[in-house]
């Protein structure tokens, strides 16, 4: 660290910034009135530390509230307009991105209004221009739009550990969104422009429409991808096969790209005797250039300072450090924009890139029995994936298998694709005819590219679906990683390594059993999946269960995935299959997750109430068990199940079907309720007062800490005299936007005259509820 301060200062700014979603001021405040304390004991004892210690603070207060202020402030100048139709000015500051029904922009939001009052906002926003006609005429950077649309807060993560869509698009400076139509648009001006920015963007288009004259699309979308990183011309099945096998990289630009681009300036100028300062100036301009071109993501923009560094150090007779370059470029871009620091390709491409400085020569050393080009590709690959893979499996729970053979394969092919593609483009503004052909030879290899990458990814096995990693199990793999490769076995270690290894084994057992051995709660989690049902358990040792999965039924607004909500909760929560399943009844808004739950996870048992009525959805789930090997247990009124000390109390219903055939399947609804120590949960599903009427007069004990209130709030659900029997502390709602009215202002009176704390999952997003001793604790994922 002595010889690389940049790191440590980097470090500290970075703990900062992660530190500013907690921001306090009390807690900022007590850490600054320790820098004075740090002064008086230098002055006293003359010892560097004390000054150290001092800067540390300074860097760290300052990366939490430069980050606080980024994220906080300019949102807030936008809620005031959240929700209404607005006129706003602003100008374009990106290429349009063209999609089916719509074309957004990222404009600098001048001025925004109401029929209230107007503000001079100076932020930005992502507008969204809806309807296929206006992709006739796009807007371009620098044109200045004046029109009236709808502003919306960008939304929040509606569950503990979802996506967070605000903070997705404030690391890229963006705090709003505005929906309009091109005829609420008045026509565009032309407003100032830088004149880099401006040549940058025509070359941009210049490139892309070259290489779409000279290549089919598909191929046309690979090598935009490869050459400039534009990937709107890949197909989603194109981009799922370089997914899956772990080629994704290659569509990314970064560090290759700036090599090439540099390389070949350098060789240029070498053959026309242009001296190494200037050369390496000239350079330095062509990759600002490029950088601009390929749109300044966090990747490229690493890349061209790195590479920016090594070309200043060769001008000033300096010997460049790859460590420091990397922090270097770090601190730029979280400088520039804190929020950096939560977008994925930043920190993969900081990952992979440290892991390849760190970790290539040792890996290379150890397969040197290999040929030189398999070595070189395979110890870069391995290096990488190394590093990478964590990261991956945070935010995608997948993991490539077979990411090392297909980019032994592929890489080498992936020089030379680019390489052409660059003459291709640089040709093709002289003649479209040598684009042609150039694009004629390239078409070979990127036709080997996507049938590896489909080849590769169709393989069984070929990535893996993986729990979310902690992040105490991430730092424990990176210091696992890092003595590894460092010790073993490239180097002799010193002769303290045994003992350092012994006492690391040690603390590690330790820990382990320690976290293993403290008490834990029951955790239940209401997820917010919108207009449906789903319920989460998971009980002190590990188990899993699910109280049913939520879906779409005629009536519900929005699409719903399982795929990105229910899934995913699971694997974020250490649940890679579930213990026992429970269907309410089969509607589409508590069913259809469940299927693709089977059909994605281990599901051991399903339990269900006895079926009075034929159903579509409940065929295909019960065919789906028997495929998966899923037991299926037919449950009914005093039954009893137990998993890990928490009692399931099957209330409702009975053998028989007692409701004719008004709402059958929702009257017929399992009614469960959960004890665990000295909580109860009665789980409702979506009977109606016919069956509360039925559950009454049969059974004689309801009272229950915590409602799931009844058929998402319905009107003709949660009687009063039904909430006098439960006589509930809580009550939940699961809820969301729909074309029923539900959740009922009579039902929502009901409950608050009951005087029971009422949560909503549409207001609130997920509830989760963690069950002590002889307590309960609710907490929202969205604070009102």
């Amino acid at each position: 660290m002595k010889k690389r301060p940049l790191i440590a200062l980097t470090c500290i700014y970075s703990l900062g910034i992660m530190y500013g979603q907690f921001f306090s001021w009390v807690s900022i405040s007590i850490l600054m009135l320790l820098v004075p304390v740090c002064f008086v004991l230098f002055a006293l004892k003359r010892q560097n530390l004390y000054l150290l210690s001092a800067l540390a603070i300074v860097v760290f207060s300052f990366g939490a509230v430069y980050s606080y202020y980024k994220s906080a402030l300019p949102s807030t100048r936008f809620e005031p307009f959240s929700n209404q139709r607005v006129y706003f000015e602003a100008r374009v500051v990106s290429p349009p991105d063209v999609r089916e029904n719509k074309t957004s922009y990222v404009v600098d939001v001048k001025r925004i209004s109401n029929n209230k009052k107007a503000v001079n906002i100076n932020s930005r926003a992502l507008l969204s221009v809806y309807g296929p006609e206006h992709s006739k005429k796009l807007y371009r950077y620098g044109d200045i739009i004046k029109g009236a649309g709808k502003s919306m807060m960008p939304s929040r993560a509606r569950n503990a550990g979802a996506f967070d869509y605000r903070r997705f698009l404030s690391s890229q400076n963006i705090y709003s969104s505005i929906i309009t139509f091109p005829s609420d648009i008045m026509s565009p001006g032309q407003g100032d422009i830088n004149p880099l920015i401006r040549f940058s963007l025509y070359l941009r288009d210049r490139i892309i429409s070259m290489v779409d004259l000279s290549l089919p699309a598909e191929h046309a979308g690979l090598l935009k991808g490869l050459v400039i990183g534009e990937r709107s011309g890949l197909s989603e099945e194109v981009k799922q096969n370089f997914n899956d096998s772990g080629l994704t990289h290659i569509l990314c630009v970064s560090g290759a790209n700036v090599a090439y681009i540099a390389g070949a300036c350098i060789f240029l100028l070498g053959i026309l005797r242009v001296g190494q300062p200037l050369s390496n100036l000239i350079t330095m301009a062509v990759l600002v250039l490029f950088v601009l071109i390929t749109g300044s993501s966090p990747p490229v923009v690493r890349a061209g300072i790195m590479g920016m560094m090594l070309l200043s150090a060769g001008i000033f007779q300096r010997k460049s450090d790859a460590l420091n370059s990397i922090s270097a470029a770090c601190l730029a871009i979280l400088l520039f924009n804190p929020l950096c620091i939560y977008d994925i390709g930043f920190q993969l491409s900081f990952a992979g890139t440290t892991g390849i400085v760190l970790f290539y020569k040792r890996l290379a050393n150890f397969f040197s029995f290999l040929p030189r080009v398999i070595n070189d590709v395979m110890s870069v690959s391995l290096a990488a994936q190394l590093t990478v893979n964590p990261i991956v499996a945070l935010y995608f729970n997948k993991i490539s298998l077979i990411a090392i053979i297909s980019n032994i394969v592929v890489v080498p092919v992936t020089g030379i694709v680019t390489i052409i593609g660059f003459v291709m483009s640089i040709a093709g503004q002289v003649s479209i005819f040598i684009s042609q052909l150039l694009g004629g030879l390239n078409y070979f290899f990127l036709s080997f590219m996507l049938w590896v990458s489909e080849v590769s990814s169709s393989l069984p096995f070929a990535s893996i679906q993986v729990i979310t990693p902690s992040l105490l199990f991430i730092l424990f793999y990176y210091t696992v990683l890092y003595a590894l490769l460092k010790y073993i076995p490239f180097k002799k270690p010193g002769p303290h390594f045994p003992k350092i290894s012994y006492i690391a084994a040690a603390a590690a057992v330790i820990f382990l059993l320690i976290s293993y051995s403290l008490p834990r709660p029951l955790e239940i989690t209401f997820l917010d999946i919108g207009q449906g049902d789903c319920t989460i358990i998971k009980t002190p040792s590990g188990k899993t269960c699910l109280i049913d999965g939520g879906g779409t039924y005629p009536g519900s607004m929005g699409n719903f995935d399982p795929g990105s909500t229910i899934i995913p909760f699971l694997l974020d929560n250490g649940s890679s299959s579930v213990d026992l399943a429970m269907l309410s009844h089969p509607h589409g808004d508590h069913i259809q997750g469940l299927i693709s739950v089977v059909k994605t996870l281990r599901v051991k048992q399903l339990v269900m109430g006895p079926q009075f009525q034929p159903n579509a959805d409940l065929d295909s789930l019960i065919k789906l068990c028997s495929q998966r090997k899923t037991k299926i247990y037919i449950v009914s009124k005093g039954d009893r199940l137990s998993i890990d000390g928490t009692e399931f109390q099957v209330l409702h219903p009975g053998d028989e079907n007692l409701f004719g055939r008004d709402s059958i399947l929702n009257n017929n609804s399992t009614v469960i309720r959960l004890v665990y120590r000295n909580t109860s949960i009665l789980f409702t599903g979506d009977i109606e007062t016919n069956a509360e009427r039925h559950i009454l007069g049969s059974i004689s004990h309801l009272d229950s800490d915590i409602l799931k209130v009844a058929h998402h709030g319905s009107k003709n659900s949660t009687s009063l005299d039904f909430l006098k029997a439960i006589s509930p502390s809580v009550c939940i709602v699961s809820t969301g936007k729909n074309n029923f009215g539900h959740p009922s202002p009579e039902t929502i009176n009901r409950i608050e005259l009951s005087g029971s704390r009422l949560y909503r999952t549409d207001l609130d997003g997920g509830i989760n509820i963690k069950v002590y001793k002889n307590r309960f604790k609710v907490i929202p994922a969205i604070s009102r």
